[in-house]
């Protein structure tokens, strides 16, 4: 879906050294909570991060446009959502093998015991207070992003947001862990082996 002034928006953001103008991926309103879940977690393609390093390679630059592209994925479900969201992560390890050591880092729970950890330890404060600041914190920033995204009202209350939010965060490290232990990608009606530089053959 394209809101009627995308393109002209998109044009807007080219300049002589940008070569490419790209969306942030984000779907459309849709009822039901793997529809809350798609909404506010929904993955990228690989293939704008290849074009994006070549064109980058020849000395241009790429930006991203201010509208978000609306693309829903067809039959929304909670296991859809998880199988994409490592596919996600196998081509990122696989594009950039030293993500595999920063990717847990990235979520919220990982990251708050981790700096829960350190700031006890090097400074005495309470552990659950700052576990407790920090994911409240947290939930707060991704829920203004989701916001502006939407640019008006969200579709569901923000309690279907902390849901959808708290199961996606807690099943983090899962579906990394499941990502890791499994190098085939299921797409579509195919089976891809994944290898190292985002290089994928029919297995």
């Amino acid at each position: 879906m394209m809101r009627t002034d995308a393109l002209m928006d998109m044009v807007n953001s080219m300049t002589d050294d940008v070569a490419l103008v790209t969306q942030v991926p984000y779907s459309n309103d849709r009822l039901g909570f793997a529809g809350t879940l798609e909404q506010a977690f929904g993955g990228v393609l690989a293939e704008d991060y290849f074009i994006g390093v070549a064109l980058m390679k020849r000395g241009w630059k790429s930006a991203i446009s201010t509208h978000p592209a609306l693309q829903n994925s067809a039959d929304p479900s909670v296991s859809k959502f998880h199988a994409r969201i490592r596919r996600w992560m196998k081509l990122r390890i696989a594009m950039l093998p030293h993500m595999m050591l920063v990717e847990p880092l990235q979520d919220c729970f990982i990251s708050g015991l981790l700096g829960s950890l350190s700031a006890w330890y090097l400074f005495g404060i309470n552990f659950i207070l700052y576990s407790i600041i920090h994911c409240f914190a947290w939930f707060l920033c991704d829920y203004a992003l989701i916001r502006t995204l939407q640019n008006g009202p969200l579709s569901y209350s923000i309690i279907d947001f902390g849901k959808g939010w708290v199961v996606r965060e807690g099943l983090a490290p899962v579906i990394y862990i499941r990502a890791l232990i499994n190098p085939n990608i299921e797409w579509r009606n195919g089976r891809f082996r994944l290898h190292w530089g985002g290089q994928i053959k029919a297995s």
